[in-house]
This record gives structure tokens, C-alpha cells and sequence, in this order.
């Protein structure tokens, strides 16, 4: 069972477009966010849900299901309902004794588990027999179909679809047999055998297709052929059962020529040159009978023998493999299981690697590596490393650019909308810089859009996921730098911050849409023309939050080409801008600053200012205001001579050094900083100035404050002592402190006056029980 819940991206990926995907402007950010492909799916299975009746056991059922789709033992009792259900309604004599509703509920509940875990063998398996009982064979076969598109590199699907269609050629009458019934069988074969012939356990699909073509006609000169030709393929391969195919081989090989024998070797003529040679003849014509034969044993011994040695090799890590299907009962154990198959991997790529470009091995080699992912992949397909290495592999391999892109491709868009869970989204944002690697920058630009929808809750997800959220801003607008100009990548930046903010710069002309569009034609390559509707759809995603990542980039680029105007221009952003409530949480926003004015120009007043700023007036926590004032102690120490100038002429000394203690003690009473911060940022506070403020006519009385803010704050602290986070209002305390009556006690005197006894208000409440938060909202 899974130790936590995936959100997998058949939970909330639309459909419309997938990931990466590639579609026009006009659908993908002229439109309002689409609603998921299968919202009318889900309408129909809450519609089907409805006409079956209430007492049914899976309705309760269904909702556990919609709470954790991962728990599998919730899914088999649903099925285990169904297979009751059947067996209630089933009446031989009446065909429709079961209702199209109840077939269509049980076709969907299956569908949407497949289509979230697809690689689950028997679940598939079980929903072709279930669709049997219900709608015939052709409806099985239907589904068993869909189950190798879903799932290609299983052998014990193709074997059950093969049986299938074996079985329904075999049951058509023999007059009506057709031949391209045998092709399209032989076609499936062959699409089987492509992502699974090369699979060490692959022998079951190889002696169907043997058994089949024999079933045909032995004598038929073409099913011969067929057979001899397949098993002159299946020897080369390093396969379980190498030996038996070896056997069949060698019995039928002598009713062919040499030229047939050796007509999967890509050096032929050279071959046929050395055995030539060896029997001092001038043509194949010259062999005889018997040297022919000694040729073809020959030969075959050589291809027997190295397809051995190959098996030996791949058994010490074929028999060290425990677990090669996917389950959601022992995913841990899967886990753990990964460092088998990485072994495995390395063991190939390795060989791989260690042949060079013209040798002809190399091409079979890449395959078996290709092979061994593809299985790797079933029982780890929710471990985003194994992807990771699989591109890493392709991305090296020796195929051609337009290739690799396309086989890369492939590898991503099934990694991010069918498996990796959307909390491990490191291969996301490298699908981004994929894309941009092969001049891509339409899809890379479509791929951040889609990832700042998904994680930013806008989409057909309602989750924030922050980090990933912030993150996909920050891909989207480096994107734009690197295929724009300087010039315009600023002012897009600069619009997008003053629409945020509401602060346009009525005295700066912006170019419009059009004249956005014309210019980025003309003056950026022809890889990527940029529409100014990118940026009104980017506003629209945008928070408090992820604006801070646009100001921080903006900054950085402007600190990139330092001249005066450049200097002038962050001050007068700082200026604009700082007051903000958005910025006011921005670590970066205020570290830049810090390291502008303290670091680059060492100016000290400034610096000083911007300190207290965010002492006094933000809202960052108190790790990273002790952090800032690290580094300000720092830069301080580093630049006394300018503090003690500047501070002579104003004739105040410096208190940054003498203070330090202070402002990073974690004690109110002494953190005078963090005290006014504090205060002015508390909510009850503000709740109780409010109050006070309707009762009085005027802010002020006697021209001081309606509120100590400070001295609230430190009640409210008293409050929160012996019970955090509980409110204590009971509390005893002492109301005649010596110092509330103004009676200091003097040392100077010989005879200390003794003060009065204490006396406490509160006292009859103190035993009273502490009321707690109520859970009713």
C-alpha cells in the first residue's frame, strides 16, 4: 500500500492539450482555462451513478474511493460488488436482464482506475472478462485492445489479446476466412514483438506466433518462409528459452539456401567471401550439398554460442530481479528494488557505450538498453530518476537530432501526463529546457503557461502548490529574456509590475499589441515571435507572491549592465515601490537591496534606513530579520571609517554594532525592534484600536495614542504564557507595582523603606477552567 496519496496527473491535467503539447495560440492563451476532457465523463458516471439504486454496497463505496484513489483494497471491493451484482441480475433466458446503466457504471469505474494506474496486468485482464459476460467477445477483445496501447511492454496482455484474435479467426467459418484476417493477426504480432521480442521472458509471445504460423498450413511454401525467417531472428536474441529456438532452428534451416541463412547479416557478402575461401570455391554455386549444410551448422553454432555467452551475462542480473510488475500493494518493496534495475541499466549502457559508432552491434545493444528501461519502467513508472536516466541515455545515444528529439519527446509527454506525481517536478521544468535546447521556444512557452496553471490552482486542479507555482513563473519569464531583446524584455517586465501594482507611468510610452508584435519579429530571431497577449493572460496568473519572483528577476537584469541610469533607475524603483504589502514579504526583494546599497556602493545612510525599514515595517520572519542584521553587523564592521564620517557630521554616533545583541534577541522585553514590529502588525491590536476609535470623535486625546501598541503586545504575550496559543485573560496579577506608584528603592540610603505587601486583581478568576477554541467554524 502506498504510504501517502500521489496526486497523479490524471487527476487534474487537461485534456484538451496535455502537457508540452503542441497547439495554436488561439486555443491555448486567447481562451479561458478549458475545463478537463473527461468533466463530461464525470458527468455521465454521476448520472449513471444516480439511476443505480441507493442499496447498492458501492456507493458508499465510491465516495472511500474518491477520498484515496490509491487504496487498492477499496477498488477490489467495488469489483467484488460488481461480480455480485451480475451474478444477482444474470438470467440466461433474458438477455437483458442486465441495464445498459449498470454495464456502463462497471465499464467506467474500470476505466478510471486503468486510466490512472494503467499498468495494472490483472485489473486489465479483469476487465476484458467482465466486458465478456456483459457484451460478448467482441467487446473483450475491445478492451484487451486498449490494454496493450496502454500498456505495450506487457507480454501477458499481448499473449491474452493474441489468444483472442487466434481464437476468433478459428471461429469464423472456413469458407469465410480472409486473408487479410491473417495479415492483421501477423501485424499485431509484429507490433507485439517490437516492444517485446527483445524481453528475456519474451518466449510466450514467440511460440504463439510459431504455433500460429504452423496452425496455417505447413506445407505452404509462404508459412515456411514465415517460420524460417522468425526463428532465423528469434536465435540472435539473448532470450530465456535461447536453446529451444535453437532446436527449431536447426531443424528446418537445411531446406534453405545460404543466401537465405545469411540474409540477416549486415556484412553478407564478406561472409559468404571467407567461407569461399575455405573451400577453395569461386562461386556458392560450387558448394556441394553436404558443404552447404557444414556451412549452415557452422554458422549456426557461431550465432548459438554468442547468443549463450549473452544469456549468461544477462541471467546474473535477470535472476536478481524480484519484482517486474507494477503493484500498489508493495510499492515500498518496489522502491527498494531500484537499485536491482539501475544495475541492471549500467551493466547495459556500459556495453553500449563501449562499442564504437561503425561497429554493427552497436544498433542491437542500443536496443537491449532500450528494452531494459521500457521494463524497468513497469514496476518503477512513478520514479522520476529512472526517467531521468532513460533521457539521459537517448540524449547520448548515437540517433540523429530529429530523432532523438522525437524518441525524447515520447519519453517526457508519457513520464508528466501519466505517471510522475505533481510533488516531484524536477523532469517538468526540464521538459521546458528541453524544448528550448531544440529551438522549441513555442512549446517551452506553452509548457510554463500550463505549469503555472496546475500548480498555481488556476487550472482544472484547485491545489497551490507554491514552490513549483513560483517556480514556473520564474521559468516562463527567463524563457522570454532569452529570445527577446534588452530592450523590450525591460519594458514587458516593467508593464507587468506597474499593471500588478496599479501604478501605470503615464509619461512612458508602451508599445501596443501590434507594434509589440512587429518589433520582436523584426529585431528577434524567427525561432519564436512573440504576442503581446502572452503578457495579459501572464498578469492574470500572477499573485502576491509570484510578483516578487518577476521584480527579483527584473532587478537582477538590471544589475547585469551597470551605468548611472541604471543606478538611478533601481533607487526610484525602490522608492515606488517599497511600501508595497506584496513586497513587504519578499526576502529577496529586500536582500538585493541590502547587497545594492551595502555591498556595491557601500552606502552606509542608505543602508542604514533600508535596516530599519525592515526592522520596524515587514513582515519577514524573525530567522531572516536575524539574518539581515548578520549581514549588516558585517558590512558595518567592514566600512567604519565611512560610518564614523558620516556620523561626525551629524554629531550622532553609530548604535548598529552596539545594538546587535539586542536585535537578535529572541526576548521582547529587550528586542525594542521587534517589539514595534510586532505591535504594529498584530490583528487584535488593530481590532482593539478600531474599537476605541468608534468610540472617540478623534484619533487622539491629550495628543497621545488611543493605543500603547507595544504595551499590548506585551499583555497579550502575558496572556499566551502558560497556555500558547490559548488566550488567558484570568490571569493574577499585582496592581500595586512599586514602579506603577513611582517608588524607586535608593541605594544610597542606609535604611531601605520596606514597600507595601502585594495585592492581586484576578485572583477569584484564576481557578476558573480555561476555555479552549471551539471546533465549530
Amino acid at each position: 500500500m502506498f504510504s501517502r496519496t500521489f496526486r497523479l496527473p490524471s487527476d487534474c491535467i487537461e485534456r484538451s492539450s496535455g502537457l508540452g503539447s503542441s497547439v495554436t495560440e488561439s486555443q491555448s492563451l486567447s481562451q479561458e482555462d478549458n475545463p478537463p476532457a473527461n468533466q463530461d465523463a464525470e458527468k455521465l458516471s454521476t448520472k449513471i451513478s444516480s439511476k443505480i439504486s441507493q442499496s447498492d454496497p458501492w456507493q458508499l463505496l465510491e465516495e472511500e474511493i474518491i477520498q484515496n484513489p490509491n487504496d487498492i483494497t477499496k477498488w477490489d471491493l467495488l469489483f467484488k460488488s460488481f461480480d455480485e451484482k451480475f451474478e444477482e441480475l444474470y438470467d440466461e433466458q433474458n438477455k437483458e436482464s442486465i441495464s445498459d446503466e449498470f454495464k456502463k457504471y462497471v465499464h467506467r469505474s474500470y476505466s478510471d482506475l486503468l486510466q490512472r494506474f494503467p499498468y495494472l496486468n490483472n485489473y486489465w485482464k479483469n476487465f476484458s472478462i467482465f466486458e465478456y459476460k456483459l457484451n460478448g467477445a467482441d467487446a473483450s477483445i475491445d478492451v484487451l485492445s486498449k490494454s496493450v496501447n496502454n500498456f505495450p511492454h506487457s507480454i501477458d496482455l499481448w499473449s491474452d489479446y493474441m489468444s483472442a484474435l487466434i481464437t476468433q479467426y478459428e471461429g469464423t467459418p472456413e469458407a469465410s476466412r480472409q486473408q487479410e484476417q491473417i495479415n492483421f493477426i501477423r501485424a499485431q504480432f509484429d507490433k507485439a514483438l517490437t516492444y517485446n521480442g527483445q524481453q528475456f521472458l519474451s518466449h510466450p509471445l514467440w511460440d504463439k506466433l510459431f504455433e500460429f504460423e504452423t496452425s496455417l498450413n505447413v506445407d505452404d511454401e509462404e508459412t515456411s518462409r514465415e517460420i524460417f525467417f522468425t526463428c532465423l531472428k528469434v536465435v540472435r536474441i539473448p532470450l530465456y528459452q535461447y536453446a529451444q529456438y535453437y532446436k527449431k532452428f536447426v531443424e528446418i534451416n537445411k531446406k534453405f539456401s545460404i543466401n537465405d541463412v545469411f540474409s540477416m547479416e549486415q556484412d553478407k557478402d564478406l561472409l559468404i567471401e571467407e567461407y569461399l575461401k575455405r573451400f577453395n570455391k569461386g562461386s556458392v554455386e560450387e558448394f556441394s550439398l553436404i558443404e552447404e549444410h557444414q556451412i549452415i551448422d557452422d554458422y549456426s553454432y557461431k550465432i548459438f554460442t554468442k547468443t549463450q555467452a549473452k544469456v549468461n551475462e544477462k541471467w546474473k542480473y535477470e535472476s536478481a530481479l524480484a519484482i517486474t510488475e507494477f503493484s500498489l500493494q508493495n510499492y515500498s518493496q518496489i522502491e527498494e528494488e531500484s537499485e536491482k534495475w539501475i544495475n541492471y541499466l549500467n551493466y547495459e549502457i556500459e556495453n553500449y557505450r563501449s562499442l564504437d559508432t561503425e561497429n554493427k552491434d552497436k544498433i542491437i545493444q542500443y536496443e537491449y538498453a532500450v528494452n531494459i528501461f521500457e521494463r524497468a519502467l513497469i514496476p518503477l513508472c512513478l520514479n522520476s530518476k529512472i526517467w531521468l536516466k532513460y533521457l539521459a541515455f537517448i540524449n547520448t545515444s548515437h540517433l540523429e537530432n530529429e530523432e532523438k528529439y522525437d524518441k525524447m519527446k515520447a519519453i517526457y509527454d508519457l513520464a508528466i501526463n501519466r505517471f510522475i506525481p505533481l510533488d516531484d517536478n524536477y523532469i517538468r521544468f526540464s521538459y521546458g529546457i528541453f524544448f528550448m535546447k531544440y529551438d522549441k521556444f513555442e512549446l517551452s512557452n506553452e509548457l510554463f503557461f500550463d505549469l503555472i496553471k496546475l500548480f498555481g490552482g488556476l487550472g482544472s486542479s484547485k491545489v497551490y502548490q507554491k514552490d513549483d507555482y513560483l517556480e514556473a513563473v520564474n521559468s516562463l519569464i527567463r524563457l522570454w529574456s532569452q529570445v527577446l531583446d534588452e530592450n523590450k524584455i525591460t519594458k514587458i517586465v516593467e508593464g507587468i509590475i506597474d499593471n500588478y501594482f496599479e501604478k501605470p507611468d503615464r509619461y512612458t510610452k508602451r508599445p501596443g499589441a501590434s507594434e509589440t508584435n512587429k518589433k520582436v519579429k523584426d529585431e528577434s530571431s524567427e525561432k519564436f515571435i512573440f504576442n503581446d497577449n502572452y503578457v495579459k493572460i501572464f498578469e492574470k496568473l500572477l499573485n502576491d507572491e509570484s510578483i516578487c519572483v518577476v521584480i527579483d528577476f527584473y532587478l537582477n537584469y538590471l544589475i547585469t549592465n551597470l551605468t548611472q541610469s541604471t543606478h538611478i533607475k533601481i533607487r526610484k524603483f525602490f522608492n515606488r515601490y517599497y511600501k508595497e504589502s506584496a513586497i513587504q514579504k519578499s526576502v529577496k526583494f529586500w536582500k538585493f537591496f541590502v547587497e545594492f546599497e551595502g555591498l556595491i556602493h557601500h552606502n552606509m545612510v542608505n543602508l542604514k534606513k533600508i535596516i530599519k525599514h525592515i526592522q520596524y515595517n515587514t513582515q519577514l520572519p524573525k530567522a531572516i530579520l536575524d539574518s539581515f542584521i548578520d549581514l549588516n553587523y558585517e558590512i558595518v564592521s567592514a566600512n567604519l571609517s565611512e560610518i564614523f564620517d558620516n556620523n561626525a557630521n551629524t554629531g550622532r554616533s553609530d548604535d548598529t554594532l552596539i545594538m546587535y545583541d539586542n536585535d537578535i534577541s529572541e526576548s521582547l522585553i529587550v528586542n525594542s525592534s521587534g517589539r514595534k514590529r510586532l505591535s504594529n502588525n498584530n490583528y487584535i491590536i488593530q481590532e482593539l484600536e478600531e474599537a476605541k476609535l468608534a468610540k472617540s470623535q478623534n484619533k487622539y486625546e491629550s495628543g497621545q495614542p488611543l493605543v500603547n501598541r507595544e504595551e499590548e503586545l506585551l499583555k497579550i504575550i502575558r496572556k499566551h504564557a502558560d497556555h500558547p496559543g490559548i488566550l488567558v485573560d484570568h490571569t493574577p496579577e499585582i496592581s500595586n507595582k512599586i514602579m506603577n506608584e513611582g517608588n524607586w528603592v535608593s541605594l544610597d540610603k542606609d535604611v531601605v523603606d520596606v514597600p507595601n505587601f502585594p495585592t492581586f486583581k484576578n485572583v477569584e478568576k484564576a481557578s476558573l477552567p480555561i476555555v479552549f477554541p471551539s471546533n465549530d467554524i
